[in-house]
């Protein structure tokens, strides 16, 4: 399953040295770059999103600094001082969650196509960086952030969405949005329950999705199967959201 798209948007692509793909990167399916105007886009998209678990201290800064609203001229003089104020290589930082990643591709991707039973397309996904706090996502692209110390985990908690929709299209036909939010987001349990190794710190969600996760991590330690696992959680979620 696709996200719906974004009309009436197309962006050109910041290439970042050649030298970037060599290496360790040759077997990396997972393409990253940087693009400015996916940056503002990605600023727009979180001020605007329905559901989101907080906050944002970036775009709080930015209202600081630009407080008679949300444009794209603004957004790039803001993202241009962001960038320089914190010192950021672009390039360098490209290289490092790039290495990073290309370490625990593979065995993420193996034994996440095995738990859904899918073979996810990862080589037509895209993760942009973005100087925002939050990351939000397209039809075939996600966000990292830049200052997070975690990227690996974003990328899971990112990737493991997209799973997510495509393994549970029928059944997220039959929920409305704030539903399906829910169930996403409660989901990424999953994370901590098979991939503790591979995340670091573990994902610890939103406050509002406690209950539903301690629900999930039940349900799958005694399912051990995801669409039992899942149905479950839908059940409790139609239950919690009316």
């Amino acid at each position: 399953m696709r996200l719906k798209a974004i009309p009436g948007l197309t962006f050109g692509l910041y290439e970042p040295n050649l030298n970037l793909r060599l290496g360790s990167f040759l077997n990396m399916i997972l393409r990253f770059k940087y693009n400015l105007e996916k940056d503002i886009y990605n600023y727009l998209a979180i001020n605007g999103a329905k559901y989101r678990g907080g906050n944002s201290r970036a775009l709080d800064y930015y209202f600081k600094k630009f407080p008679d609203g949300l444009t794209k001229p603004n957004l790039k003089k803001f993202i241009a001082g962001y960038i320089d104020y914190n010192h950021v290589d672009i390039n360098q930082k490209l290289t490092s969650i790039q290495e990073s990643w290309a370490k625990i591709e593979e065995e993420f991707i193996d034994k996440m196509n095995r738990l859904f039973k899918i073979d996810f397309p990862l080589e037509t996904f895209t993760a942009y960086l973005t100087t925002a706090d939050r990351c939000t996502l397209g039809s075939d692209y996600f966000f990292v952030t830049v200052f997070s110390q975690q990227q690996n985990k974003i990328i899971m908690h990112e990737l493991l969405h997209f799973y997510t929709y495509i393994a549970f299209k029928k059944e997220f036909s039959q929920l409305d949005e704030k539903q399906i939010y829910d169930v996403k987001e409660t989901m990424t349990e999953l994370l901590n329950q098979e991939f503790s190794d591979l995340i670091g710190i573990p994902d610890g969600g939103y406050p509002q999705h406690k209950e539903l996760r301690e629900k999930f991590r039940y349900f799958w330690q005694e399912e051990k199967d995801i669409k039992k696992a899942v149905n479950k959680l839908i059940i409790d979620v139609k239950r919690l959201v009316p």
